[in-house]
């Protein structure tokens, strides 16, 4: 564990170690953190590595706030403000871990907002 957390492995190295990480070789709270570990290696110093590896890191924020658009009841043809999930000012310019929104504008120029995000990789506020 602290051969990961030391960051001087490469990021070929970080990838090898997690492909070859075997569940029933540690206990379950041990496997949990090295993966823990692992995980934030790659996303703080290899983003693209992480990405390639776990999937990007707000997939669930999008996925429910998509889910959350589907579940609407609206006409989504009026929406002046287009029908996608977009990433918040806060995570450009590197402030929060994950900001996501979905916004709605109608025709009387009405707006309505709906954000999420993690300010750290740790916690999650709404």
């Amino acid at each position: 564990m602290a051969s990961i957390l030391s960051g001087r492995n490469t990021e070929a190295q970080l990838i090898s170690l997690y492909r070859k990480l075997e569940p029933g070789k540690f206990s379950p709270s041990d496997h949990n953190d090295i993966v823990r570990a692992l995980g934030k290696q790659l996303r703080d110093r290899f983003p693209r590595a992480a990405n390639r590896v776990f999937g990007a890191k707000d997939k669930d924020v999008v996925e429910s706030l998509e889910l959350f658009v589907a579940l609407l009841d609206f006409d989504p043809t009026t929406n002046k403000l287009g029908n996608h999930v977009k990433t918040g000012g806060g995570r450009i310019r590197g402030e929060c871990y994950i900001q996501n929104y979905i916004s709605y504008k109608n025709q009387q120029g009405q707006k309505v907002e709906l954000l999420l995000e993690q300010k750290t990789s740790n916690g999650l506020c709404l």
